[in-house]
């Protein structure tokens, strides 16, 4: 009986020693350092990511919009403009040519969270579609028409677009789109 109760109190008190314990908490910290280091690091890289994704985003959907339009004008403003409901029309694209009701403006506009946005709309009305989100301030659209004399014909028109940047990506990225017109009706 006595043998027992002594195999007992050992089973009892088994258990890690303190050099195992030390041990498996070194081992412990090996793994998790390199693990805590890349989610630093993917965190603090996060935002500037996202940033060149929504820059290159607003390419991408002003790209759709501004050749097919540029080649149905023959002629384009950017300056005196009155085109719809843009309160900062920034471009004027029209026909006389190609196709008479074509009149489209882009504009800039200050969106519900303050966000400075590039917008298309037809001049006669109708729905504004934005075609950038991320613009740096109301003055990050740049428009330059070929040749700049309006009263020559429309050869091109290139619109530079300053996105802003973000706390950890202070980097303001441009990028520009442009096109050239149909050469023949």
């Amino acid at each position: 009986m006595k043998k027992l109760r002594a195999l007992r109190a050992n089973r009892a008190e088994a258990g890690f020693t303190l050099v195992e314990l030390m041990v498996a908490v070194a081992i412990t910290g090996l793994v998790i350092a390199p693990l805590a280091a890349g989610m630093f690091v993917a965190l603090r890289t996060m935002n500037a990511t996202t940033n060149r994704r929504a820059t290159s985003a607003d390419g991408q959907q002003l790209s759709l919009y501004l050749p097919p339009d540029i080649q149905s004008a023959d002629n384009a403003k950017s300056t005196g403009i009155t085109c719809g409901t843009l309160t900062a029309p920034r471009l004027q694209l029209w026909s006389t040519v190609y196709d008479t009701n074509f009149n489209v403006g882009y504009g800039v506009r200050q969106a519900a969270d303050g966000s400075w946005q590039l917008v298309r709309q037809a001049c006669a009305g109708g729905p504004i579609k934005t075609v950038a989100r991320n613009l740096a301030n109301s003055t990050a659209v740049l428009v330059t028409r070929t040749p700049s004399n309006t009263s020559l014909p429309l050869q091109s028109v290139a619109i530079r677009l300053t996105e802003k940047g973000t706390p950890t990506d202070p980097t303001q990225h441009q990028f520009t789109v442009s096109a050239s017109r149909r050469t023949s009706p």
